[in-house]
């Protein structure tokens, strides 16, 4: 297969992956806490990604390379490991729907963050679309501000946009950081949260050793697929048809998500979810169309 079947089979392949991300999440956040669903789908993605990187012939920068190192380090704690966690978090709160709707507020952080770290103009379209998808967001928080008893869904809200930023903090600071072949950059981010992750894991939640296999293969899953095979087909897809093509992903996985949570998670998303869906991918594309959005860190 050639050409632009294979373009769009390698789209909607990253769709299926990262947008089944949420369901795993939360089937594996019932058995596991979040902060050992963080350290074990890195332990994974690394492992994966260092061997990717061998075989590819992508040289990994000594140690001594400190700014390489500064830059991708900051990428694998703020932006992978964190976000890992607070999904998770999120994923014991609320539906996987939620949650990936949560996701999907990462490209209007990007832009605010763009703005202020590295002086991107944000017109008055991109202001409008971001508004548009806050707009969506509050929408979706709004049963749990309202209602007491539906605090948790509101505090699974602030973390799943807490994951978000994470994200876009990551999407920054790649810009700028040193040029690094694409497999070993990811194998380095991976490492780098995985060497914060574990640690905080084993100080923070006993290791869950009662866990059944369905719970862990959950992880495994997560680690191989959104942290591993993922990222290296989103690179595939930037080089081939560049990142305008591949931002197609950001419309259509809240969609995914939400078909996978209604079908095998029996999640039932209310009304505010629908609303809030529509708006935030309305002011998604208010604000990213035509513009070229930027490289992601791996999911």
């Amino acid at each position: 297969m050639r050409g632009a079947r294979l373009d769009w089979l390698i789209l909607f392949t990253l769709v299926a992956i990262w947008g089944s991300a949420f369901a795993a999440l939360k089937i594996a956040v019932h058995e596991i806490p979040p902060a050992w669903i963080m350290a074990g789908r890195l332990v994974v993605g690394a492992g994966l990604l260092l061997a990717w990187a061998r075989i590819a012939g992508e040289k990994i920068p000594p140690l001594s390379d400190s700014r390489a190192w500064r830059a991708y380090g900051l990428i694998g704690t703020i932006g992978t490991a964190a976000p890992f966690f607070l999904f998770a978090w999120a994923s014991a709160r609320m539906d996987s729907t939620l949650v990936a709707i949560c996701n999907g507020a990462s490209p209007f952080f990007t832009a605010i963050l763009a703005a202020g770290m590295l002086g991107d103009r944000l017109d008055a379209r991109r202001i409008a679309g971001i508004a548009l998808g806050f707009l969506g967001l509050l929408t979706l928080a709004a049963p749990g501000l309202m209602n007491a008893g539906a605090s948790a869904q509101a505090l699974g809200v602030a973390a799943g946009l807490a994951g978000a930023a994470c994200y876009a903090f990551a999407n920054v600071v790649v810009k700028s950081a040193p040029d690094v072949g694409p497999i070993a950059a990811s194998a380095m981010f991976s490492l780098a949260g995985m060497v914060a992750a574990v640690p905080i894991a084993a100080l923070t939640a006993p290791f869950p050793a009662t866990a059944s296999p369905a719970a862990w293969l959950s992880v495994t899953a997560l680690g191989l697929g959104p942290s591993g095979v993922a990222s290296i087909l989103y690179v595939v897809l930037i080089r081939r048809r560049g990142p305008l093509f591949t931002a197609y992903t950001t419309y259509l996985i809240p969609i995914w998500a939400a078909a996978v949570g209604v079908v095998f998670l029996a999640e039932r998303p209310g009304v505010e979810a629908a609303i809030a869906l529509a708006l935030v991918m309305a002011g998604l594309a208010l604000s990213s169309w035509p513009s070229q959005p930027r490289r992601s860190a791996a999911r």
